[in-house]
């Protein structure tokens, strides 16, 4: 019986992965629109790590010419501080013009992420999205920006990330299908 048991949870630990695709290009150039999603500011307000290497990746593919605006999207979860506001300060901090970028300010999980950012999308006629996150987190954005989106793809800011990461990205991935299903 234990060995059963053993054998579900190897079985069903791998079902995430499946239902969850990656959606990753190896061209990163000819975009409409550069969509960041955000993730929780440091607790005195400044940069996280994490938000740091999203914008420092679509920074880099505003100056290469491969994005034309950049949408940042978050609004003030852990803390009070607005996620989009402070990653917007950062970009312009680098010298991108604040006319090129675009704030979703109300998303509070990755769905909604996707969800308000692609209304904006479709508001300013983009159709050309790439959208950066992590690595740790492209199968579950990816989960929800395929409900709202049709041509996208994603830049993971990195393909390594701290274990614990994709511990709590597995068990977020779990949480998701159990609200799809209990949604239907």
């Amino acid at each position: 019986m234990i060995i059963i048991i053993c054998l579900f949870f190897l079985f069903a630990s791998c079902y995430p992965y499946h239902r969850f695709p990656l959606y990753i290009q190896q061209t990163h150039q000819g975009y409409d629109v550069c969509i960041v999603l955000g993730s929780p500011s440091n607790t005195d307000g400044s940069l996280s790590h994490i938000q740091k290497q999203r914008m420092d990746h679509a920074i880099t593919l505003y100056q290469k010419g491969s994005i034309q605006k950049i949408l940042i999207s978050g609004a003030a979860v852990a803390n009070c501080f607005i996620e989009a506001e402070v990653m917007k300060d950062y970009a312009i901090a680098q010298n991108v013009p604040e006319k090129d970028i675009l704030l979703e300010k109300y998303a509070k999980n990755t769905y909604e992420n996707l969800k308000y950012a692609a209304d904006l999308c479709n508001k300013h006629h983009f159709s050309k999205i790439i959208i950066v996150t992590s690595g740790f987190h492209i199968r579950r954005a990816g989960f929800f920006a395929q409900k709202f989106l049709t041509d996208f793809t994603f830049y993971p800011v990195s393909e390594k990330e701290n274990q614990r990461y994709f511990i709590t990205e597995y068990l977020r991935m779990w949480n998701t299908l159990y609200y799809e299903w209990k949604l239907k």
